[in-house]
């Protein structure tokens, strides 16, 4: 059973990391708190990656496009 469940082990590890967050977050509130500033910096960090990334993903779509008629109208 548990080799079938392998290829989604990233995804159940972050199943169970949201549930225990939420968990802690409504009965330990204060030390809740205290880890506050490192998840804060943890979406910063994410920002800092995905912002650019769809903005470059976007470009290199516009960029590869050889139809000028269909870019004037996806632009417009």
């Amino acid at each position: 059973m548990w080799s079938r469940l392998e290829p989604y082990r990233s995804s159940i590890i972050l199943l169970f990391a949201l549930v225990i967050g939420g968990l802690l977050g409504i009965y330990a509130p204060s030390f809740a708190g205290k880890l506050q500033p490192i998840g804060q910096i943890f979406l910063n960090l994410l920002f800092m990656i995905i912002v650019p990334l769809v903005g470059i993903s976007v470009m290199s779509s516009i960029a590869s496009m050889t139809d000028l008629k269909r870019l004037g109208r996806i632009m417009a």
